[in-house]
């Protein structure tokens, strides 16, 4: 059920101006990119209820985003949340891609969800534009 709603809010984030970079040997995440576009994407919604914290990881690096529905921010660090997603920065790219279908990586652990899962259909509603093609 999370990984449907999760599926429903990646079908909804414009991406055309978030396109990772190619280059291997880049140390930034790629998926930063793509969480800033849930930032602007914030600005014209309504303030809602719940906390999402994006756990990423990049081999042996680490790195926390806030999504903070209620103050409409979107920032990078840890802090307390509703729902917890931990998942790789590759397969968060492949997620808000399309390659990767959410339902098949909650069941095969590419996504691991803490906390009020029931939370997570609000993600859905963060953006309304169409996701583009990377």
């Amino acid at each position: 059920m999370a990984a449907q709603k999760l599926q429903a809010l990646l079908e909804r984030i414009d991406l055309s101006q978030a396109k990772p970079t190619a280059s291997s040997s880049d140390s930034r995440f790629k998926s930063e990119a793509m969480l800033n576009n849930v930032r602007k994407a914030l600005e014209s919604k309504k303030p809602s209820r719940g906390v999402f914290l994006f756990v990423v990881k990049k081999g042996e690096e680490k790195k926390s985003w806030v999504i903070d529905l209620k103050n409409k921010q979107v920032r990078e660090g840890g802090g307390e949340a509703d729902c917890t997603i931990h998942i790789s920065d590759q397969d968060l790219v492949e997620l808000f891609s399309g390659k990767l279908e959410p339902q098949m990586a909650f069941m095969t652990g590419k996504i691991k969800i803490e906390g009020d899962i029931m939370l997570a259909q609000k993600l859905e509603t963060l953006v309304a534009s169409p996701r583009s093609a990377l």
